[in-house]
């Protein structure tokens, strides 16, 4: 008995050994995978939990990740990316040495397992970064190899130490060899590389001097003479203290003149510290010499030794030298820093005739860093020269001193011209406790005294003295009304740029008609709207197309609102030179609506605007690929007749681009014009709303229409190619119903009459909203452009875009499905909102209808109405079959309407359900209602490595995979998943509870999967393209040893479950049981 108990025991032990091992492969694989899903981490966070986690699985994970490494080109990126980073985190700083130890041989064990030559210079790679001396060993096999010994022996370079010099030596020799001994600098491999210096090859003898200037000693002397140059010198840096005789005769040599000049400078630099004693006489002479270079490393070179010696011997020798070398040595002398040297930088070189001196003078004063030095810096503002003042106001703005008192000092002798720089330095440095002095020199008899402080004054203005500048500038002399503008505009910092216009429109209302222009530059640099649409009135009344156009030209809008205020200035301005230069500034715009506003000018008579009309056109067609359509084929054509007759540079190069537009124009429509500025051909009265029609009978809707119509067109009346309501009777309708689409529209309300109000319907459902944003007392303060009449949706736009009430505004409304985009005037007002159906709230919008034109009693004025259709296929049907089997379509591939959750990553697209993750990418989709027994189909559309789930009788919160159930939808071909993926986590598992059976019935990557999950109590079933792949009873609990209290539960909601990947979905339905 006792014996049984022991076998039994031991079976157990080894049973219970077997499953450990068999869930430590199931830990590191699962690591290794879900590391592969999430790199290239988003973050550092991120990136330092994946390496944490990859670093826990050892050595199995290091080859796990080794066999996704392939030369064919289809290695795993991600597999490499992840390697790579093991071996970048563990060599950070503050790593311990032991955890990069530990990597190296896991790394080496992988380069010793490959057999793929460029795997293995892979991993070579990788240890030459960890630089761990354990690996020498690793690599030992591999530096006799003719593939890969130049990265193996690179390798043991880079990890160094004197092992590695040992290997090298017995290396074959290569160039990596011989580059390699010389940067270990070791003096064992010296007599190999004397010899290679002196017999070796073409190759090897460079490399051999280059590896001696690192390594040699002074037995290799001889052999170096030979050397080049810059290899000698660089040997005889390391090796001259010890044999100083030898290496000052061939110093001495190559300082002479002949040589170039940097081979004598390095052996200059070499020689001074050298022999420090004998120096000076080498650094006097060097001053001599033309070479400036020389010169200065002679200076440079006495850095070792200097001394008040040194610095006599420089300063005697001053006199005799040229005013290169003396600017050198007044440099030199500034590098010191000493005050006690500021009499001789000063004297008499500050003052010298040659700028060059006294520039060097100045810079060597400023250097020193004192009063002394400020204050006779200051002092050459007494000179007459404007030179020398501009000279001195340079040091004085670079010095960190207290300057602004001695120039306060000196200010009373000072010339015109210095005068003029202390008041420069006086603005610049914001001194604003000298504003009254600032403000005194504007009356002085110099008008270069006076234009200097009135520059001034912007830098030194007060807040509480702004009513003194007003004065100034509204009495100012022509030369200085610029900078007094800069002073008034100086003194409103701190304000917000609207609390800065409303000051300065304020004042410009006092000062009277004759001297409000002078305001009109400071309220145009506020960049506010309302100074643009101030100065652009007054600019238009007073017919100043140069101002105007200079004033839009500054401004920075969005697109289509700098289209607008163009478009305004083509109507009053039309000399062909104005209109050109108005044109011009469409091209950069990037809007629909330049197009439209150019295309008018392609026929114009003057070739210089057709020519900027044709510019504007082709750059935005070119530029936008959703900028196409019948009208725009039409207007490139007319582009392509004015470049050649234009002939201008680089016109064959734009022709051909023209060409290619046209050649590549997509056969869809593109945007059609629907108004066409003649008559309402196209459009037609509204009768009732989109429910009461269908309910309408054919005799008694087209009689309902026709009374429509005629008093529609009473009141829609066309005007100089633009479509005006009157302000009674009721909405304009397309005849034309819509379903997707894009659409460009201007419109304008009017002051007069009524207050103003309007909108646009889309899919013959309200609306857009169009008011008058002064109707405080209903909203409209809030803009124009949201989706007013929604209840559960947002229906207030982002932000207020509308142009003043009077003014053209320009709308982009994007519709699909049930979403609507809306941008007024170039600003995103509306952002993918969901527009409900006011006419029946318990159903989603229409899917087709008509575009109207809300008529409210007021005026309005529309024009350039462009639709572009996007495709949409007709939403999706059920068969007869299921039709009459009682499913029901949960998505039918225009509206979310019976779901809830995450519907900003799930959108719909096109007719499919489209995820794309955002983010973390992780919300859920839930339908809205509950189901317990059921069956339910849907297809999918996976990208490669995607992960997502369907939830069932799930709670709409938490994990739904332990919550409630989840099964699998996952690309488990993936190499990311493979070989660690766990059999509960095939696609169609029920994940955690029952494995799939069968793998092969999913499709490749970009097919379409048909699906069907059927849940009868406990009993579930999945098929996948027509294979039963899943099936089993959930009463047998979970088989990943996890807690699912979701088992217990009977009913639930329907969810698709993100885990960030890309995929799309179609056709889903159900049948409940």
């Amino acid at each position: 008995m006792k014996r049984t108990i022991s076998v039994i025991l031991l079976i157990l032990l080894g049973t219970l050994s077997s499953l450990n091992a068999q869930d430590a492969q199931r830990a590191a694989a699962t690591k290794v995978g879900d590391a592969l899903n999430q790199l290239p981490a988003a973050n550092e966070a991120l990136f330092s939990r994946l390496m944490e986690d990859l670093l826990s699985t050892g050595e199995e994970g290091v080859l796990m990740l080794a066999q996704k490494l392939r030369s064919d080109g289809t290695s795993l990126p991600q597999a490499e990316y992840a390697l790579d980073g093991m071996v970048q985190y563990v060599t950070r700083p503050g790593v311990d040495e032991k955890v990069r130890t530990e990597v190296a041989h896991h790394y080496a064990k992988a380069l010793d397992k490959t057999e793929d030559p460029l795997i293995k210079a892979f991993f070579i790679r990788q240890l030459q970064m960890l630089g761990s001396p354990e690996s020498l060993n690793a690599l030992v096999p591999y530096m006799f190899s003719d593939e890969l010994g130049g990265a193996a022996i690179g390798a043991v370079t880079a990890i160094g130490g004197e092992t590695a010099v040992q290997l090298l030596l017995g290396a074959p020799l290569r160039a990596e060899t011989i580059t390699g001994l010389g940067k270990l600098g070791s003096p064992l491999a010296e007599k190999m590389l004397m010899s290679l210096a002196q017999t070796g090859n073409e190759q090897q003898r460079p490399l051999a001097f280059q590896a001696l200037s690192r390594c040699g000693t002074m037995a290799a002397f001889d052999v170096m003479v030979n050397a080049p140059n810059f290899d000698f010198l660089t040997f005889l840096e390391r090796v001259a203290p010890s044999d100083p005789g030898k290496a000052t005769k061939s110093l001495k040599s190559l300082i002479k003149p002949g040589n170039e000049s940097q081979t004598r400078c390095f052996a200059l630099s070499l020689l001074l510290g050298l022999h420090q004693e004998e120096a000076m006489r080498t650094v006097l002479r060097a001053l001599d010499d033309p070479d400036g270079s020389y010169r200065r490393t002679a200076l440079e070179g006495t850095r070792a030794f200097i001394s008040p010696v040194v610095n006599s011997a420089v300063l005697k020798k001053m006199k005799r030298l040229s005013a290169p070398a003396l600017a050198d040595v007044l440099d030199w002398l500034g590098e010191q820093r000493n005050p006690a040297l500021i009499p001789y930088i000063a004297d008499p070189w500050l003052t010298h005739q040659d700028l060059q001196v006294a520039e060097a003078s100045a810079r060597a004063i400023l250097k020193t860093g004192t009063d002394q030095g400020t204050a006779l810096l200051a002092g050459l503002l007494t000179s007459t020269d404007p030179l020398k003042t501009d000279l001195a106001l340079k040091c004085l703005l670079a010095s960190e001193r207290n300057v602004i008192q001695a120039v306060m000092d000196i200010y009373p002798q000072t010339s015109v011209p210095g005068k003029s720089a202390s008041l420069a330095l006086l603005g610049v440095r914001k001194s604003r406790e000298h504003e009254p002095l600032v403000l005194e020199a504007l009356q002085d008899p110099s008008p270069e005294v006076r234009l200097a402080a009135a520059r001034a004054l912007s830098g030194v203005a007060r807040p509480d003295n702004r009513d003194t500048y007003f004065r100034l500038l509204e009495a100012a002399e022509p030369a200085l009304k610029e900078p007094l503008q800069q002073a008034v505009l100086a003194s409103l910092y701190g304000l917000d740029p609207e609390a800065q216009f409303n000051v300065l429109s304020a004042r410009m209302q006092q000062a009277g008609p004759l001297l409000r222009p002078l305001y009109y530059a400071p309220l145009a640099a506020t960049g506010t709207k309302r100074a643009v649409d101030l100065l652009s009135e007054r600019y238009l009344e007073e017919g100043n197309a140069d101002a105007y156009i200079a004033l839009i030209n500054g401004w920075n809008p969005a697109g289509a609102q700098k289209v607008i205020y163009l478009r305004k200035g083509l109507d009053h301005f039309t000399e062909p030179g104005q209109t050109a230069a108005l044109l011009a500034q469409m091209k950069n715009t990037g809007a629909f609506q330049a197009m439209v506003a150019s295309a008018p000018y392609l026929d114009s008579a003057h070739p210089e605007v057709s020519l900027a009309a044709a510019m504007n056109i082709y750059r935005l067609a070119v530029n936008n690929p959703d900028f196409y359509g019948p009208l725009v084929a039409e207007w490139m054509e007319k582009v392509m007749r004015i470049m050649e007759q234009a002939g201008y540079p680089d016109s064959i190069y734009d022709i051909q681009n023209v060409k290619k537009y046209l050649a590549e124009t997509p056969e869809e429509k593109g945007f059609e014009r629907i108004f066409n500025e003649k008559d309402l051909e196209g459009w037609q009265g509204l009768v009732g709303n989109p429910i009461s029609r269908s309910n309408m009978k054919p005799q008694e809707l087209a009689k309902a229409q026709k009374e429509a119509d005629k008093v529609a067109f009473s009141q829609w009346v066309v005007e100089d190619g633009k479509l005006l309501f009157l302000g009674k009777g009721d909405n304009l309708c397309t005849t034309k119903n819509y379903g997707d689409f894009e659409m460009y529209v201007d419109w304008l309300l009017y002051p007069e009459g009524p207050e103003a109000d309007a909108g646009i319907y889309l899919r013959g459902s309200p609306q857009v909203q169009i008011w008058d944003t002064a109707r405080v007392h209903v909203g409209a303060q809030a803009g124009s452009g949201g989706l007013y009449n929604n209840a559960k949706n947002p229906s207030a736009p982002l932000l207020v875009a509308d142009n003043r009430l009077g003014e053209w505004n320009s709308f982009f409304i994007r519709m699909q499905g049930e979403r609507v985009t809306v941008y007024l005037n170039g600003e995103l007002v509306v952002d993918n909102v969901v527009m409900e159906n006011y006419w029946d709230r318990s159903q989603p919008i229409f899917p087709y209808g008509a575009i109207e034109l809300q008529a409210h009693g007021s005026k309005v004025a529309y024009r350039d109405i462009y639709v572009r259709e996007l495709r949409r296929p007709e939403p999706y049907k059920l068969s007869p079959e299921e039709e009459a089997d009682g499913f029901t379509v949960l998505f039918d591939g225009t509206t979310l309407h019976q779901w809830t959750g995450n519907k900003t990553d799930y959108l719909t697209r096109d007719g499919v359900l489209e995820v794309r993750p955002t983010g973390q990418g992780f919300g859920d989709l839930y339908t809205v209602k509950e189901y317990s027994d059921f069956i339910f189909r849907f297809e999918f559309k996976l990208t490669p490595g995607a992960n997502n789930g369907v939830g069932i009788r799930t709670p709409g919160t938490g994990d739904a995979a332990y919550e409630g159930m989840e099964i699998q939808i996952l690309d488990h071909f993936d190499s990311i998943y493979q070989p660690w993926l766990l059999d509960y986590q095939y696609h169609g598992s029920v994940y955690g509870v029952i494995p799939s059976h069968n793998r092969n019935a999913l499709r490749p990557v970009g097919e379409w999967n048909q699906e069907e999950i059927y849940v009868k109590g406990t009993y579930i079933r999945v098929t996948l393209n027509g294979e039963v792949i899943t099936e089993g009873d959930i009463s047998a609990g979970p088989v990943d040893d996890r807690e699912h209290p979701g088992l217990e539960r009977t009913g639930g909601k329907i969810g698709f479950l993100g885990h960030g990947s890309k995929l799309w979905l179609r056709n889903i339905r159900i049948k409940e049981l």
